[in-house]
């Protein structure tokens, strides 16, 4: 669970939290801007090609503490969480406007470079934030400060689903 004080702002950008409504798209990890706050309705907007309104309304959450004595906390709040930063996971099936993929550390998986880096349709709004012993230079062919990042690639991976192919 989030914290208990979200503060929002119309303008911000938010997950939806479960799915509310399926077949119009609001599913978990669905991402929405905020038009409008009252005390009991949220409105928010799609982030697609056709942007649609829906209001959403404050949901009642149940879930159990079970460290001491167990007990039950009921919380009522809207269902969203602000999502200016996220997971490669959580990114997946998004188209994003700009991305900053952060490769300080190594990537720890199988193809999550790749799925950072196809979130976007023009290659200019997408930025790396990495270490400056990262950077390189390459003078002989015109190359200055080019990023060097290993990928994580799996062959067995690779080699399984290709058999599924011949």
């Amino acid at each position: 669970m989030p914290s208990h004080n979200l503060v929002l702002k119309v303008g911000d950008i938010c997950f939806i939290m479960g799915t509310i409504a399926r077949f119009d798209g609001l599913v978990n990890n669905s991402r929405v801007r905020i038009l409008s706050i009252s005390r009991y309705k949220i409105e928010v907007q799609t982030i697609e090609e056709r942007p649609r309104k829906y209001f959403l309304p404050r949901i009642r959450y149940k879930f159990r503490v079970s460290f001491g004595q167990s007990f039950e906390i009921l919380r009522t709040q809207f269902p969203l969480k602000l999502a200016y930063a996220c997971t490669y996971n959580k990114s997946q099936s998004q188209t994003l406007e700009k991305v900053v993929l952060d490769i300080r550390s190594a990537l720890f998986a199988h193809g999550f470079l790749y799925v950072g880096m196809t979130r976007i349709r023009i290659a200019s709004n997408m930025v790396f934030y990495c270490r400056k012993d990262q950077l390189y230079c390459d003078e002989e062919n015109g190359l200055v400060d080019v990023i060097r990042v290993n990928n994580i690639v799996y062959l067995d991976v690779i080699n399984e689903v290709l058999k599924n192919f011949i």
